[in-house]
């Protein structure tokens, strides 16, 4: 609930076009000329820009700025029903209206912003309360970029220097693929200009064309594998700087934290928190990069060397949107994929504890409850699986409605 949503700027952004149009002069009278004073429009506009802004501060925790958004929106109307006191001499019933509407309105934005203030700082000395106390559920890590790069650091400088020379040897891997892929369909076209040119030394370019861009197709494909084999080495040395890291760390803890946690979850989390920066790592410099730096390119042969901008806009559009989209519905998917890990962690956990404690579940004959519990968060597990999947498949359908219309 405290990501912004995805029309949220996209409604920011018509709420200003709207008060420039208003203010530049959308009211005008019978002889078209600007009357300022007998619009509405302009009030209209700011009050659209102060709730749309109040309501994103909100969202996002910073209640100050909202109580400033509806202030000013406040502040604008009376401005204005002052300007048509002073300029008509007396005040109209549109100017006392526009005032204690605006002034209602904006009082009670106000009010509602310091509420909300109220209630995050008590939620916040609840937190700190309970995390005095030993419930560490209610912390929630926060990790900044920075900490985020440090953490990421072995996949691109590891502590081997067989792993650094694995590190560049990837990045040249994948430079040089995508190079040969880019460049392969420029050779295909000139082969296909040649064919269709007559005389015989048409069909010899084209059949050295064709040469070249066999060549070139083959290269391509090969150095994409040699990108993955030597990515296993960089894998490797970043999978045990991780882990010496993450085991080190944990055994630095204090004997409160290690006393109150469950052994079954933490090892879990730290297995999927491994495994989560290489699944990052591998498909942001395997894939999503060099993805983008290759539809960039693209986009700059239709415009260079075909001349055709609208068809570069397209693809450049296409691109964005793809992207677009699957960050948001990968930022909607997240909520299955809390649920599923939650419920992962409960049954490593329950089996795991149950099976340390053999004895106990043994001498309090506990067998059939610990197998009926293991099955319910068994089941759990796998509803919450089952929905990952569906939005899985609902992302995948999404992309492919993006890429076959751009290329139809």
């Amino acid at each position: 609930g405290d990501t912004e949503p995805p029309t949220m700027s996209f409604l920011l952004v018509a709420a200003c076009v709207e008060l420039l149009l208003a203010v530049a002069g959308v009211a005008t009278d019978a002889s078209g000329k600007f009357v300022y004073l007998s619009s509405l429009e302009d009030v209209m506009a700011v009050f659209g820009v102060c709730a749309i802004a109040a309501l994103v501060a909100r969202r996002k925790g910073n209640f100050g700025v909202a109580a400033a958004a509806s202030g000013l929106a406040l502040c604008y109307a009376a401005a204005k029903s002052c300007a048509v006191v002073l300029w008509a001499g007396v005040p109209s019933t549109a100017s006392i209206t526009l005032c204690a509407c605006a002034a209602a309105a904006a009082c009670a934005a106000v009010a509602g912003a310091a509420v909300d203030g109220k209630k995050a700082a008590a939620a916040k000395a609840d937190g700190y309360s309970k995390l005095e106390s030993g419930d560490e559920e209610s912390k929630k890590a926060q990790l900044s970029l920075r900490d985020i790069l440090r953490l990421l650091k072995p996949y691109f400088w590891p502590r081997s220097m067989v792993g650094k020379g694995a590190v560049f040897s990837t990045l040249l891997f994948v430079i040089l693929s995508k190079v040969c892929t880019v460049v392969a369909p420029l050779v295909l076209a000139t082969a296909a200009n040649a064919v269709a040119a007559d005389g015989k030394n048409g069909v010899k370019k084209a059949i050295q064309a064709s040469l070249v861009y066999a060549g070139l197709t083959f290269v391509g494909k090969v150095l994409k594998e040699c990108q993955s084999l030597a990515y296993l080495n960089v894998q490797k040395y970043a999978f045990i700087d991780l882990s010496s890291d993450t085991f080190s760390h944990l055994h630095s803890l204090s004997l409160q934290w290690a006393l109150s946690k469950k052994m079954g979850e933490v090892v879990r989390v730290t297995d999927r928190g491994i495994a989560g920066c290489d699944t990052f790592m591998r498909y942001g410099v395997l894939y999503i990069g060099p993805s983008i730096g290759e539809a960039v390119a693209v986009c700059v042969l239709f415009y260079v060397h075909f001349k055709l901008w609208e068809l570069s806009c397209l693809v450049f559009g296409s691109v964005a949107l793809y992207a677009f989209l699957t960050v948001k519905l990968t930022l909607w998917r997240k909520r299955f994929r809390a649920a599923m890990n939650q419920s992962d962690n409960r049954w490593h956990d329950r089996l795991t504890e149950s099976l340390v404690n053999y004895e106990t579940v043994k001498y309090f004959t506990a067998e059939t409850y610990e197998c009926e519990m293991f099955a319910k968060e068994i089941k759990s597990y796998q509803k919450s699986s089952v929905s990952v999947q569906a939005s899985l498949s609902a992302l995948n359908i999404a992309q492919q409605v993006i890429l076959c219309g751009c290329l139809g």
